[in-house]
């Protein structure tokens, strides 16, 4: 620790602080696990957990933290689990997510984004990057092969873009 001078005057020694990581924004409420689509929530919160984890120091903040970013529906649902005298209380965030996940996540999104990935089709009115952002979100969870994607999209293209790319 330094001494600090000023003139004739002289400071008590200040000890090093720890420096805290600045505050990532909070996620969104999560209502109903559509808007914000629950992956994406997750996806936010253990990002913020991870990040400012000097802030949430221990499970007690995080799960505390995870139930403050609950409204509607989803805070209904997950309530009893919260309460002090529950025989099942939430011990960590990561205990939570799991019992979230097992409400809104869908377990064939895989095959969904298949789906609609099929019948994704660009339209003559429609943007190209707007269509591309779509295209490569469905590709994603479909878990299309890299290899495949210029072949696809290729496919997908409206009949004007397709003649301006060959």
């Amino acid at each position: 620790m330094a001494v600090r001078t000023h003139g004739d005057c002289r400071t008590t020694p200040v000890p090093d602080q720890p420096r805290r990581t600045v505050k990532l924004p909070d996620p969104p409420i999560l209502t109903d696990g559509k808007e914000p689509k629950f992956d994406d929530w997750m996806a936010q919160m253990k990002g913020k957990l991870n990040a400012n984890a000097d802030h949430y120091s221990s499970n007690l903040l995080q799960v505390a933290y995870v139930q403050s970013r609950l409204g509607g529906r989803t805070a209904r649902h997950a309530a009893p689990r919260f309460q002090e005298d529950s025989v099942n209380q939430y011990q960590t965030a990561d205990e939570v997510f799991k019992h979230l996940k097992s409400i809104f996540f869908d377990l064939n999104y895989c095959m969904t984004a298949r789906r609609q990935l099929r019948y994704l089709q660009m339209e003559s009115h429609q943007k190209y990057h707007d269509f591309l952002a779509e295209f490569m979100h469905l590709a994603g969870e479909s878990q299309l092969h890299l290899e495949d994607y210029k072949e696809e999209l290729f496919d997908k293209l409206t009949d004007k873009l397709w003649n301006l790319t060959t």
